[in-house]
């Protein structure tokens, strides 16, 4: 918890307030009226002043994007929304098609016959176009089956659907490394891992947790299969391993890479690590 010093810091909303108005006029160069700023700087202000400044090439600060996700900003028409939808859309097309670097406001824009400054009324930053292009992406998502009974089989028919939308998106791999992106579809994705969870019997911090590793263990591993060439570092390591293989000094190395199947089927080494995960946390008896 953070330290309050309730003698001289105001109530929360008071401290808050101040801060802001601190934020507001650092941007804007302006003073802020006598009287209308004294309460002392607090721990809770200043956490809220460094989440305003530490950003992004000045994208994401405490009153705009950090505050207000592009899908919640207000739409003023149908129209509106629907322009929204348009420039998730184009901006999954484009990451799909050349690669999460092509996208960008200017490019997106064009591809939606928008100005790059029109563009800013739906998104302020590429941030926000990346959270509207998860959102987007998973609420096409057929997912939402009813649990058969099986909560590990549950967890694996919804991780085969998962990979699929990853082959489908490679870009939504390395903006899940990257980022937690909290939206309206992530949220009751989330939701769902869970209910699919609770035949397991787990504790609720256990389930949450279970929940997380399951996400990151099919992420990584499709990163892993949607880049399978060898690269010139990857190849020096494995002439590496090789040669520790034959000197003869790691046995148990050399034992257990010997014994593995590295022609195994990727679908058979995805399906066995979501198990290993499943048996971890509730092991057969």
């Amino acid at each position: 918890m953070f330290s309050r010093n309730s003698s001289s810091a105001g109530n929360p909303g008071e401290r808050i307030a101040a801060t802001a108005a601190r934020m507001d006029a650092a941007r804007s160069g302006t003073m802020i009226p006598s009287g209308q700023d004294r309460l002392p700087i607090s721990s809770e202000e200043k956490l809220i002043t460094e989440v305003g400044v530490r950003t992004r090439a000045g994208c994401r600060t405490a009153r705009n994007c950090a505050t207000t996700p592009p899908f919640e900003m207000p739409r003023t028409c149908a129209s509106a929304q629907s322009s929204a939808s348009s420039i998730a859309a184009a901006a999954v097309a484009l990451a799909d098609a050349e690669g999460l670097a092509a996208v960008s406001i200017r490019r997106v824009a064009a591809e939606v016959g928008l100005a790059p400054m029109s563009l800013y009324n739906y998104v302020r930053c590429k941030e926000d176009l990346h959270e509207l292009m998860i959102d987007a992406v998973m609420g096409a998502a057929d997912y939402q089956r009813e649990p058969g009974g099986d909560w590990r089989q549950d967890l694996y028919e919804l991780a085969k659907v998962m990979r699929e939308w990853l082959f489908r998106h490679p870009w939504w791999a390395d903006l899940a490394v990257g980022r937690v992106f909290i939206t309206p579809t992530v949220l009751r994705h989330a939701e769902h891992v869970l209910r699919l969870l609770q035949p397991a019997g787990l504790p609720a911090h256990t389930q949450f947790e279970a929940m997380v590793l399951f996400g990151r263990v099919i992420v990584m591993h499709v990163r892993g299969e949607l880049n399978p060439a060898w690269t010139q570092p990857e190849e020096r390591a494995l002439t590496a391993i090789k040669e520790a293989m034959g000197s003869g000094d790691y046995p148990l190395f050399t034992r257990s890479l010997s014994s593995m199947d590295l022609t195994e089927d990727a679908e058979d080494r995805f399906r066995r690590a979501l198990y290993r995960l499943f048996d971890g946390l509730v092991p057969v008896a």
